[in-house]
């Protein structure tokens, strides 16, 4: 029964596919971030400690 009640309440809550979504500068930017980002979390850095020539404290 709550499957169901989930299932319309998904349904019925979106907005119209003909209304436009505005995005806010930090919902863009945010958004924007994450797609940029999106991929690099599994790569190897490129560069390590032992490349460091000064190092600030």
């Amino acid at each position: 029964m709550f499957d169901f009640v989930d299932y319309l309440a998904e349904r019925f809550s979106r907005r119209p596919v003909d209304q436009a979504y505005e995005w806010s500068e930090t919902d863009f930017s945010e958004f924007s971030m994450a797609q940029a980002m999106r991929g690099l979390e599994d790569e190897p850095p490129l560069y390590g400690e032992s490349d460091l020539k000064e190092r600030w404290r």
